[in-house]
């Protein structure tokens, strides 16, 4: 049995190209069997036990009968690419583009796995600039769980938020006048706070 490698799906089933060199030269059978590694957990060279091994067709299968139904092979089970998503933190504008990140989602993890995303990473908006559904990315996070070794996660992830506009007031001061029977001013100094 020759083993193929295969991404992690939470499942121990196996695939092998089943031959026997004992087969005559222009002869045609087919070899079945069921095959599994020893578990489901990402790994190099892993073992894979094969059984019920049968000839399962072929035009010379009638001319041939199989001395064993094992065999065994090796294959490695590699990690699962996944991806993440961040909820932030709406802001008022204060001129930078950090942004805070409120939830982490993981994104095609396997149902019943038990992984999570940490609680850890940074976040910052495209541009400081006030706009509404602006794009947040964060890199940094981590995970975390008992099967979180089986999947490829590389930190980053990406969501949406707000950043209103920054409320301001503004101020003057008023030139003196000598009374001219007007309510007129005259404005020296204006100013935002």
């Amino acid at each position: 049995a020759v083993g193929a490698d295969k991404v992690y799906n939470a499942l121990a089933n196996a695939s092998v190209v089943l031959s026997s060199e004992d087969i005559l030269d222009g002869d045609e059978i087919t070899l079945g069997g069921t095959a599994s590694f020893t578990d489901e957990n990402v790994g190099t060279d892993k073992t894979i036990n094969v059984s019920s091994i049968s000839i399962t067709g072929g035009a010379d299968m009638g001319n041939y009968a199989l001395d064993n139904t094992t065999a065994a092979a090796t294959a490695d089970i590699t990690q699962k690419p996944i991806t993440a998503t961040v909820t932030a933190e709406d802001k008022i504008y204060d001129g930078t583009t950090s942004a805070t990140i409120t939830g982490r989602a993981l994104v095609d993890v396997i149902p019943g796995d038990i992984v999570t995303a940490n609680e850890d990473g940074t976040a910052t908006f495209t541009d400081a600039n006030a706009a509404v559904g602006k794009v947040v990315s964060a890199t940094g996070i981590t995970i975390i769980g008992a099967d979180a070794l089986n999947y490829n996660y590389d930190g980053t992830a990406t969501g949406a938020a707000d950043i209103t506009p920054l409320g301001i007031t503004g101020s003057f001061t008023a030139d003196n006048k000598v009374y001219d029977g007007g309510a007129v001013a005259t404005v020296l100094t204006q100013s935002l706070t």
